[in-house]
This record gives C-alpha cells, sequence and structure tokens, in this order.
C-alpha cells in the first residue's frame, strides 16, 4: 500500500506509514499468541485476507475460524464457543487464491492488452475492460439478444387431462410438453379422451426442507425486487443505513 501525502496531494512513494504500524500491532499479536483466532469475514474474500496477512508476517502459529451468525452478545458468546479447525476453511481461502489470480490473469492483463490494441481505433474510448465475471456475463446478455432478434414464433400444442379418483379430481400435462404436429396432439387427445386410465406405478416419500439459510445481500435484493420493485442499489442504500442504526449486521 503507497504512502500518500495529503497536505501535496500526491503519492510518497512510501510505504503507507499507518498500514506499516497496524501490521507490526498485528505481528507482535501473532507472535505472543498461543493460537490465532481469525475473524474476518466467512466467505472466501475473508479468508484470502486473512491468509494474506498470516502468509506476509511468516506466521507458523496455528490459528481457528470463528463463524458470526450475529454481532449481539449470544452470537459472540456462541461463535467463540464452536470455533473452526483452519483445515476446514483451507477451501475456501485455495478458491479466494483462485479467484484473486484469475482478476489478474483474465481482468487486468486482457484489459490492458486491449485496450493498447483497440481504444485508439475506437472513439470516445479510453479504457476497454475484460474480467472473469464481466465478459462471461456480457457473453450471456450478448447471446440472449441474438436468440430474441431471431426467435421466429412457431405454433404447438399440448395435452392437459383432468383425472378424477372419484374422491378428488386433478389436472395432468402429457410428458410431450410441445407438441409441433397439430395432427399428431389430435391423435393423442382421441386416444385419451373419455378412456380410463391404469395407474401402472404409484410412489410416497418424505420430502425434508431445510430451513433456509439467513439473508445474504443478494438473495434479499432479489426478494425485495420481487415484492417492492426495489434496484439492488436502493435496496443496499436502505441496508447500510439499517446497520449504521445499529439494526443489521454488515449488510455485505
Amino acid at each position: 500500500r503507497d504512502g500518500y501525502d495529503y497536505k501535496n496531494k500526491q503519492k510518497t512513494k512510501e510505504p503507507d506509514k499507518w498500514a506499516l504500524k497496524q501490521l507490526s500491532v498485528i505481528k507482535k499479536l501473532f507472535n505472543s499468541s498461543e493460537y490465532i483466532i481469525n475473524a474476518t469475514d466467512d466467505d472466501r474474500e475473508g479468508e484470502l485476507i486473512f491468509s494474506y496477512v498470516y502468509e506476509y508476517l511468516g506466521c507458523k502459529k496455528p490459528y481457528k475460524r470463528m463463524i458470526m451468525d450475529s454481532q449481539t452478545e449470544d452470537g459472540l458468546l456462541k461463535a467463540f464457543g464452536s470455533l473452526k479447525s483452519s483445515s476446514t476453511v483451507i477451501n475456501k481461502e485455495n478458491a479466494g487464491r483462485a479467484r484473486s489470480i484469475a482478476d489478474w490473469v483474465v481482468g487486468a492483463n486482457i484489459s490492458a492488452k486491449m485496450t493498447l490494441k483497440y481504444a485508439k481505433a475506437l472513439e470516445s474510448i479510453n479504457m476497454i475492460t475484460a474480467g472473469r465475471v464481466q465478459t462471461v456475463i456480457l457473453d450471456f446478455i450478448v447471446t440472449r439478444e441474438k436468440a430474441i432478434k431471431n426467435f421466429k414464433s412457431k405454433p404447438f400444442y399440448y395435452i392437459v387431462g383432468k383425472f378424477s379418483t372419484g374422491s378428488e379430481d386433478y389436472f395432468g400435462k402429457h410428458s410431450k410438453n410441445q407438441i409441433f404436429d397439430k395432427e399428431e396432439a389430435q391423435n393423442l387427445f382421441n386416444k385419451i379422451n373419455g378412456n380410463n386410465g391404469v395407474i401402472t406405478k404409484r410412489e410416497e416419500k418424505p420430502f425434508k426442507k431445510d430451513v433456509p439459510l439467513l439473508y445474504n445481500l443478494t438473495n434479499l435484493s432479489r426478494d425485495i425486487n420481487t415484492l417492492y420493485g426495489y434496484t439492488a442499489a436502493q435496496t443496499l442504500n436502505i441496508c447500510q443505513s439499517l446497520y449504521e442504526k445499529g439494526f443489521l449486521t454488515y449488510p455485505r
């Protein structure tokens, strides 16, 4: 992290003094501890931040992972009472490292190459960006847009039957969902309509549905958009406001 002279509004060309001071505090704590509790955000980015600092300082002390569901007193006591072994989060750390590498390989490198090669030929564009996620999503959008523009409507038929067990009625759709041949659909209808059916197979099995996890920002934004029509940005601003007032944990 580069230092910055705020008075002269320029970089100092030296490491950031505050960051170095903070790093020395962390190093001192690491070295004086029996083991370390990693309490960064419980996701791949949080895991990666800890692993970078741990690796940079050359620390060999064992560490455990704390996972918080909430920042209430009970939530913190529960988290400290059920610390996880570092081996249980190594895959999450590796996923974070892979993402970080991919961002450089695909994002930074290709963005620089594309900009140097094509930006001059395109008016009013200073930079052409590529990215690990961005490029793929743009391809999805372009492919979908092409499919919409080239779509040609074509009529189709499907067969729906009303069945009665004597005590109740229910509807069932024929397994062939879209029938493009009208004659084939008519023949199926004539074969089935008004006739008795035979149940050839009946299965019963218990269904277990897990209690849904607590909201993350992505799932919350989707549900809020469906229920109230808010954009993701509006939802984030509301969550941030509630967080600052103490009603929510960190919204991201």
